[in-house]
């Protein structure tokens, strides 16, 4: 079970436990988690350090405000936005090699 499945069971586990309408029957656990899974991970790729948090964020959202059992759809929208990456700083410029570099395309491009 890899960290996503993990994050899952645990989120729907604590979902069953509200007895919302419409939650599976206890015996069907394993398929929900794996449709679940399937359903979640289909045309996305999750990081676990940068998406962790989140599934653990919207799984705790539908548990404060579903009062139906909730969709994976519902589950992906209810994701906080993934946290804003620092840009690298720009590296150093060698004037002096970038005009000696047109200056050689420029010769090179010449008839």
């Amino acid at each position: 079970m890899d960290w996503i499945e993990e994050e899952l069971r645990k989120g729907l586990m604590q979902l069953m436990c509200l007895g919302l309408p419409w939650a599976p029957p206890g015996d069907m656990m394993q398929g929900t988690l794996m449709a679940w899974s399937a359903a979640v991970r289909h045309n996305r790729v999750w990081d676990q350090q940068m998406d962790g948090p989140r599934f653990h964020a919207a799984l705790l959202t539908l548990m404060a405000e579903c009062e139906n059992w909730p969709t994976p759809k519902l589950f992906v929208q209810s994701m906080p936005p993934r946290p804003e990456l620092k840009a690298l700083p720009p590296k150093p410029v060698d004037q002096a090699k970038v005009q000696k570099m047109i200056d050689e395309l420029g010769e090179a491009l010449k008839w």
